[in-house]
């Protein structure tokens, strides 16, 4: 069995990279032993991104025990998410990576977030120099996507493209059998909520639908990124009259989260978020066959397939989006084929099976060469 050193985070907070790595390291490998280092800098949602005393102290801590796994266990490769959020997390990289890549002997860096290469070329020029050797020439570099803008502008030795996978959550609700119910549509978003994940745009939208007699219920399932936008989004629903047909019911889990996917009828992810690479939730949507109106964004084209298992609208459109959802809307039958469609491409690229056998295949060949 060839060692993989694992220092990345997993839940909580829940947000898509950590869920993933829990998955990853779960993972029944043939011929890879994982030990793992759990990155813990952010406690909360709100608090990813921002610099504090507490993550400067975590990050010494890594190292430390970086070091010791590393004469303890004789490990020589270490596996790592380069964050990409904001210049903090990209800062904090070039300290920690500096370092591990002196200790060991080979790396693999998994590209969770999208457009880190922007912020490096934003950063003061001995700086950006730095960053694009500490970043680059890594062993192996996973993308979750050909359109990470990132994957030409960082060099390793080898790169591939990955999507994430899930298990399939759905399979013991199936079939979703969804009455259409032209009196009460319902509306779905799940995620983090905040502005760049396109949630202001959304209503903006839902306004366009309570203006054109069109009546719907929305459910908004997830965080709020600050108690600030909490207070500017509930301040538009009450002056819009949304307060009663837009529900935020928080962070829910397991069976109460799948409940939202089993009866709403179109799932809705406007996202323009910077470090957009994937979303998780579109495949959770995909897997409860669920027709998906989200964006031309990064990622986002590679998972939901305009006109096949969803639409895709431009960023920051509200009437664009509007115009999306009441086509939906309009038409039960199309709605039916592209939920039909997104379970199929679910099972064919999105699985957690496919998705592990991907992993340890990549990861085996830099670790044995």
């Amino acid at each position: 069995m060839q060692k993989l050193l694992v220092i990345a985070p997993t839940p909580p907070p829940y947000h898509g990279a950590a869920m993933m790595i829990e998955k990853f390291i779960k993972g029944e490998f043939r011929s890879i032993e994982i030990y793992h280092i759990r990155v813990n800098y952010s406690k909360s949602i709100s608090s990813l991104g921002r610099f504090s005393p507490s993550k400067v102290l975590h990050m010494f801590y890594l190292l430390r025990k970086a070091i010791a796994y590393t004469y303890k266990f004789k490990i020589s490769a270490f596996y790592y998410i380069p964050g990409g959020t904001s210049k903090t997390p990209v800062y904090r990289d070039l300290f920690i990576l500096t370092l591990l890549r002196l200790i060991f002997k080979k790396c693999i860096f998994h590209f969770h977030a999208a457009g880190i290469s922007e912020i490096v070329e934003s950063l003061p020029s001995p700086l950006k120099s730095h960053a694009k050797r500490i970043y680059g020439n890594a062993d192996l570099a996973i993308y979750l996507s050909s359109l990470n803008p990132d994957h030409t502008y960082f060099k390793a030795k080898r790169t591939v493209m990955i999507p994430n996978g899930l298990e399939d959550s759905a399979v013991d609700f199936l079939p979703v059998n969804r009455p259409v119910d032209p009196s009460r549509l319902s509306l779905l978003y799940v995620g983090i909520i905040r502005e760049t994940k396109g949630v202001s745009v959304l209503l903006e939208a839902l306004v366009t639908l309570k203006d054109r007699g069109i009546p719907f219920h929305c459910t908004i399932v997830g965080d709020f990124v600050s108690g600030e936008y909490c207070e500017e989004v509930m301040f538009f629903c009450e002056q819009n009259g949304l307060l009663d047909s837009v529900e935020f019911p928080g962070v829910v889990y397991g069976d109460e989260k799948w409940k939202y996917f089993r009866v709403a009828d179109i799932f809705c992810f406007p996202s323009y978020y910077s470090a957009e690479s994937f979303g998780n939730v579109l495949v959770e949507a995909m897997m409860f066959e669920l027709p998906i109106v989200t964006t031309e964004w990064r990622g986002i084209p590679d998972v939901v397939q305009h006109d096949a298992n969803g639409m895709l609208v431009p960023v920051k459109d509200k009437n664009a989006l509007a115009g999306a959802i009441i086509e939906l809307v309009q038409c039960p039958e199309k709605r039916k084929r592209y939920g039909r469609k997104g379970r199929e491409i679910f099972h064919k690229k999105f699985h957690l099976p496919v998705f592990i056998t991907k992993m340890e295949q990549e990861i085996s060949g830099v670790l044995e060469a």
